[in-house]
């Protein structure tokens, strides 16, 4: 017996395709509802609430405050910090 395969479809949305928040220091492309970005279709579902590209500028620093949510920070260049909530 063959094993079922479900297959889903799926989108790639550049960055002129999503949400974004721009200052001097920092900038956030978003591809699900985030912030002031609200599209039809790009609603949050299960687990996955959002994907968001941030870029803070060289020697900057940016505060994420975030409760009861798991976030996976990637960095390409640079270094991140991580403090406990208090």
């Amino acid at each position: 017996m063959k094993d079922q395969v479900q297959h889903y479809s799926s989108r790639l949305f550049k960055s002129d395709q999503r949400g974004n928040d721009m200052g001097v220091d920092f900038r956030c492309f978003s591809t699900f509802n985030y912030g002031h970005y609200e599209q039809p279709g790009r609603e949050p579902f299960g687990a996955l609430q959002f994907i968001n590209d941030n870029y803070i500028a060289p020697a900057k620093s940016h505060s994420f405050n975030y409760q009861n949510i798991t976030e996976l920070i990637i960095p390409i260049a640079g270094t991140v910090l991580m403090y406990p909530h208090g």
